[in-house]
């Protein structure tokens, strides 16, 4: 969530007249996140302040975003802290501006944290655990999600343009995946987040108040988002595992959910791929946003990139552990 649209306060204005929620009395746009436009509004209504999140979808389609929508209503009300998609006077969530789809969700209390303790990490891993099991109950198609063929086929040119070290890392690590994928294909399913890094989690004191930006969220092995949370919240900052952070987690995420046997020996790949994953998947941004010449430079300064190396570092720590064991 960064500011790639520039949202005006006519628009905003005529935007929130089609919901029951107060007249706007502040707006402004925060560069947290790098996939959607992100401002954070106020509205007012006689002495009470509601605070809210507008998100403005720059790749996404109404039709796409629906699924999204109905899965944050549906852990909302099973009082998972998640933002509720606010509903206007006719009975609608998803609405259009500046000719793209839009969504007006609660604003959550609390805070990102920069260096996790182990009881948070016990704690975020007893809330991940809760809500995969939750999510059994949800009946409604999501999309599918990253798989090692995904990953090749969106690599484009700007692989060309690494060092040649850096490509044959990633080849290598590809080729791994490859090679060992396919003896793991019973693992327990289900919706994961996808992307639940430390900028998509707010806490109060170590009580996780607040997950949000599920728009990568999808059918898929629930190892993934073992593997992604470990990777980002259980690291010291070489990327290597931490123990006592690792084993909390784990510890957390075994109160509400065991993991089997199988998922504990494919861990180790898992961690690899969803490496290569983020470290793709940043690459790609940042070629991405340095062609796109249609974004002013007024908007270019509140666009935030996550830096690729640090995934790049994490996929050599993984690979050379996988070839250790």
């Amino acid at each position: 969530m960064s500011v790639y649209t520039t949202v005006n306060k006519t628009e905003l204005l005529s935007l929130i007249e089609k919901y029951s929620i107060g007249e706007l009395s502040d707006f402004h746009g925060i560069e947290d996140g790098i996939e959607n436009t992100t401002y954070f509004l106020t509205t007012q209504t006689g002495n009470e302040q509601k605070k809210w999140v507008l998100t403005v979808f720059e790749t996404l389609t109404k039709q796409a975003i629906q699924p999204f929508v109905n899965l944050l209503s549906f852990l909302d009300a099973a009082n998972f802290p998640v933002p509720n998609p606010a509903i206007d006077k006719l009975g609608q969530s998803l609405q259009t501006i500046s000719n793209k789809p839009a969504l007006i969700l609660s604003r959550l209390h609390g805070s990102h944290l920069i260096e996790p303790n182990p009881i948070q990490c016990h704690n975020i891993g007893k809330v991940l655990a809760s809500m995969h099991k939750h999510l059994l109950l949800f009946t409604e198609p999501m999309p599918r999600g990253l798989d090692i063929k995904q990953l090749q086929t969106d690599r484009s040119s700007w692989v060309l343009n690494l060092p040649v070290g850096e490509q044959q890392l990633m080849q290598s690590a590809i080729k791994v995946c490859e090679e060992s994928m396919a003896q793991f294909q019973d693992l327990p399913e289900g919706i994961i987040h996808g992307d639940l890094f430390r900028d998509n989690v707010l806490f109060e004191n170590d009580t996780p108040s607040g997950l949000i930006d599920f728009y990568s969220a999808s059918h898929n092995t629930l190892l993934m988002d073992i593997a992604i949370v470990l990777n980002d919240w259980c690291v010291d900052d070489k990327g290597e595992l931490n123990q006592n952070k690792t084993d909390a987690f784990i510890k957390g995420y075994h109160q509400e959910r065991n993991i089997s046997p199988a998922e504990h020996k494919a861990l180790p790949l898992f961690l690899l791929f969803t490496g290569l994953q983020f470290w793709t998947l940043r690459l790609n941004k940042h070629h991405t946003h340095h062609q796109n010449n249609n974004v002013s430079l007024d908007t270019k300064s509140l666009i935030k990139y996550k830096d690729p190396k640090v995934y790049r570092d994490i996929v050599a720590l993984r690979l050379a552990s996988l070839s250790n064991a």
